[in-house]
């Protein structure tokens, strides 16, 4: 457990070597531990799964901020590999699959991560989904859905002017005066930003 602190301690504070290492230091012992056989002993081989799978998504999440997203891809699928419900493993695996330009399995991950009841209102998931719903071509596009995950984006972040501008191009051929609104009040909130007078 202490490796694993550590490793989160120096991703936060970005010494990503540091952080690596004692990931990769956690994954050796872990690696030489032969597993019990014993039945009772079940909880126990579950938390070592847990661990493992968090000290992979350690690794993943330094290779994502690196840039590196196809290791970063990699380490993700290993550690959901060891446990298949770590959320935030989920989380970013979708957006590495979004940057890679890979919609569906974003999606896929999103929605795992939003059934969650603990994370159910994740703003970040909710506007990434909701983003992915905004581009479908138009045989797969339910406005209707994408409109309900962009309202949510605006109770959940009142000042996100891109969730306004993305409101307001839903409406732009059925509803020109409602996509106004949502026009005046995404430039409003970019103006309050960088303080300009109206």
């Amino acid at each position: 457990m202490t490796l694993r602190y550590l490793a989160d301690h120096y991703f936060l504070i970005k010494k990503y070597d540091l952080c690596k290492e004692f990931a990769e230091v956690g994954l050796f012992i872990l690696q030489s531990k032969q597993k019990p056989e014993r039945a009772e002993l079940s909880n126990f081989r579950q938390e070592i799964e847990v661990l493992r799978s968090h000290f992979y998504f350690i690794l993943g999440k330094v290779e994502h901020v690196q840039g590196n997203d196809q290791e970063a891809f990699q380490q993700y699928e290993r550690s959901l590999s060891h446990n298949s419900k770590n959320h935030q493993t989920h989380f970013c695996l979708a957006k590495v699959n979004y940057q890679m330009g890979n919609f569906q399995a974003a999606e896929k991950h999103l929605n795992q991560v939003l059934s969650c009841h603990s994370f159910k209102d994740c703003y970040e998931a909710i506007r990434m989904l909701a983003q992915i719903k905004a581009r479908q071509s138009n045989a797969q596009r339910q406005p209707n859905e994408t409109l309900r995950l962009f309202r949510r984006v605006l109770e959940l972040n009142p000042k996100d002017f891109d969730a306004n501008f993305e409101i307001a191009a839903l409406f732009e051929q059925t509803e020109p005066l409602q996509a106004l609104i949502y026009y005046e009040a995404g430039i409003n909130i970019m103006r309050e930003e960088i303080g300009c007078d109206k």
